[in-house]
């Protein structure tokens, strides 16, 4: 997951802009024209460049237009991958509306200069850890070190740290959950 969050955004544009990863100096990537729109605007660009005359016209008119469209369609992405990941946040919440109060297994997935975020295993669900809920230790947060640490007993809560949780409380109509550590877990799987 860190992985994935390090890595940039696709953006579209006109631009050859090969790819990093593959090493590549010309590229495109499409997947289904039924699904994204920018992969059709590929598919009838792909079959104009290889002779259908009837795409001539809407190539051209793309290719003047093409930063403009690129950036209107990165825009309508990011909105749809965000309400995706709203809805499916809601759908979590509600899911565990019913389990308040029951146990989980969780791993830390981010940690904040408030708190930190653990996503429970079973359920892949992500949950608030809040520093204030945090009452066995003076806990202190390391920016640089990317977590809190105790001053007194020396626990320390990082990327990664599996932990017991008992969830608190959800709130559906934001797509919260809000977790209490109980116990921090051996490091083995």
């Amino acid at each position: 997951m860190l992985l994935l969050r390090s890595l940039m955004l696709a953006r579209y544009g006109p631009e050859q802009l090969g790819h990093f990863g593959l090493a590549l100096s010309q590229y495109t990537h499409f997947t289904s024209p039924i699904r994204r729109y920018p992969d059709l605007i590929v598919h009838r660009v792909l079959k104009a460049a290889l002779g259908e005359k009837s795409l001539a016209s809407y190539a051209a008119a793309l290719k003047d237009r093409g930063a403009e469209i690129g950036m209107h369609l990165s825009a309508r992405e990011r909105a749809a991958m965000d309400a995706e990941r709203d809805v499916e946040q809601r759908a979590k919440a509600l899911y565990l509306s019913k389990r308040v109060g029951e146990i989980f297994t969780g791993v830390i997935s981010s940690v904040l200069a408030f708190g930190f975020f653990v996503e429970l295993v079973e359920c892949y669900a992500e949950g608030f850890i809040h520093i204030s809920t945090l009452r066995d230790d003076d806990y202190r947060y390391s920016a640089e070190r990317g977590e809190w640490y105790g001053s007194l007993r020396k626990t320390r809560f990082s990327l990664g740290d599996r932990l017991r949780v008992r969830v608190r409380r959800t709130d559906v109509d934001r797509g919260e959950i809000d977790l209490v550590f109980i116990e921090k877990l051996p490091d083995s799987f």
